[in-house]
């Protein structure tokens, strides 16, 4: 072989090698350089997942935001929360905004097939609200054709939609409620983890019926398959 040939053979095999070990190496290793895990979440998703506490000087809490701290502290680096619009969380997370996005993410065939997931760390109902002695609301098939206040995007907006009602989408998780009271819509549709703290804080609404059920999970980049491996381990420890 002419010592050209041969020269271009090694430069080759060098590049395909160090192409394979920036792959091997992925996001464990720019998250060890920066020393933080980023994580995408929106703050106006309110209790329980990530919020301010008055009490606490408008500290961010949240079981969420335990849920970061404690992934960081098992990679050996801190949580860096990262605000973001919870509609496009998705589409941040694939631009490279931030690590993780951990906010309620819903697992959905739709979402898996753009991110990897964690395994589940949360398993949820969907739950129906309505004001008490409202017998038009008893099931999915009763909503059809109502106003049923959710979160734009979930699963539960999903189901209302299919379900033929008039999806009203809500950015916060408290104002469903408070115009379901106020009889500007005819149902809340939601995650039982939010009904829960919310619809009782309003004597008025009832809880009518559990509907579908669900799993949170945290979003990752699908070509981070390290991270989402050392995720799944300290998931599993805990």
């Amino acid at each position: 072989m002419p010592a050209a040939a041969r020269n271009l053979l090694v430069v080759c095999c060098v590049l395909i090698a160090g192409c394979g070990a920036d792959r091997s190496s992925g996001a464990l290793d720019r998250i060890a350089a920066r020393g933080e895990l980023t994580w995408g979440a929106d703050e106006q998703g309110g209790e329980p997942y990530v919020f301010e506490d008055a009490s606490r000087g408008g500290a961010l809490v949240g079981f969420e935001v335990d849920l970061a701290e404690m992934l960081a502290r098992a990679l050996g680096v801190r949580a860096r929360f990262v605000q973001n619009d919870w509609t496009t969380l998705i589409p941040s997370l694939e631009r490279g905004t931030f690590d993780i996005a951990l906010n309620g993410i819903e697992v959905t065939p739709a979402l898996s097939a753009r991110v990897a997931f964690s395994r589940p760390y949360y398993r949820f109902t969907e739950r129906l609200v309505a004001r008490r002695g409202d017998t038009r609301v008893r099931d999915l098939a009763s909503i059809a054709k109502l106003r049923v206040g959710t979160l734009a995007g979930s699963l539960s907006w999903q189901l209302a939609r299919e379900a033929g009602a008039d999806a009203v989408p809500y950015e916060g998780v408290d104002e469903p409620f408070v115009d379901l009271a106020h009889e500007r819509i005819d149902a809340v549709l939601l995650d039982d983890i939010i009904v829960a703290r919310y619809a009782t804080r309003y004597p008025s609404l009832v809880v009518v019926a559990d509907l579908a059920e669900g799993s949170y999970a945290i979003a990752m980049r699908p070509q981070d398959a390290d991270l989402r491996r050392a995720i799944d381990r300290a998931l599993a420890a805990r």
